[in-house]
């Protein structure tokens, strides 16, 4: 099995990344469309964080400077959102949360990263829609990839529950067959197979082959110490599409 799982390349790849060029004009393109709204707003005499439309535009500029690492200037934004004292959904403060947990956990700062994902899934947890949603199977999985980097012993056990909380929700949301099923079995069977749990690791990998059979995900390298080929199991997050991606957070399985 396949089973190395560092920070970057598990949770932040981004399938839609294009070239710096076009991720400059996007950039230009978003500004300039939150300065106008904000023009709009003052003009109205209404306060600019209780006009949907401008905090939405905030968080995709959030979202785009994530996509290009530019970490001080997407933490910027998610904060505004997130300390902003106006009214908005919990879902949306949970999105701000979310991105303020990836860009510390891109930093190294794990203290940060696990508040503000712990954050993230108490807004989603007060909200009817996103009590099961993928967006807080998104936080759950960021969290517990947070605390496997801990030692403590308590942490571990938290870790261990915060991937158990993602498999139930995406499998709810997902279906059983879904490779983020799969990806999120292997590492729970690999967290498993680090407590010395040899049957419960091995019910996770089976699962997780079994997906990942079905999708056609499975490759068999040539294994010389047997003579013959192994399989791994390695998940393929950019080709993978959610069914109720609503402008949700897919950044957070595959550029968050």
């Amino acid at each position: 099995m396949n089973s190395s799982y560092d920070i970057e390349s598990s949770t932040c790849r981004n399938p839609m990344s294009s070239s710096t060029g076009e991720n400059d004009a996007e950039l230009k393109s978003l500004t300039w469309n939150l300065s106008e709204k904000r023009f709009r707003s003052c003009h109205r005499r209404c306060s600019e964080f209780g006009d949907f439309n401008i905090v939405r535009t905030t968080l995709q500029i959030a979202d785009a400077h994530l996509r290009r690492k530019n970490y001080d200037e997407a933490l910027v934004k998610y904060e505004v959102i997130s300390q902003t004292p106006t009214n908005i959904s919990h879902e949306v403060r949970a999105r701000a949360c979310h991105g303020i947990g990836v860009v510390h956990m891109r930093k190294h700062e794990v203290g940060l990263s696990r508040l503000a994902f712990e954050s993230s899934i108490k807004h989603l947890s007060l909200s009817d829609s996103g009590r099961c949603s993928l967006n807080i199977a998104e936080s759950y999985y960021c969290l517990g990839l947070v605390l496997r980097t801990s030692c403590r012993e308590a942490d571990k056990d938290v870790c261990l529950r915060s991937f158990l909380s993602a498999l139930e929700v995406r499998r709810y949301v997902l279906g059983c067959d879904n490779l983020l099923v799969a990806e999120t079995l292997t590492i729970i069977g690999t967290m498993h197979l680090e407590r010395n749990e040899q049957v419960e690791a091995y019910q996770a990998f089976s699962e997780a082959k079994r997906i990942e059979i079905l999708n056609g995900r499975m490759q068999t390298p040539f294994d010389p110490r047997i003579g013959k080929k192994s399989f791994s199991c390695s998940p393929r997050r950019r080709s993978i599409a959610a069914r109720d991606s609503n402008d949700s957070w897919m950044f957070a399985a595959s550029a968050a």
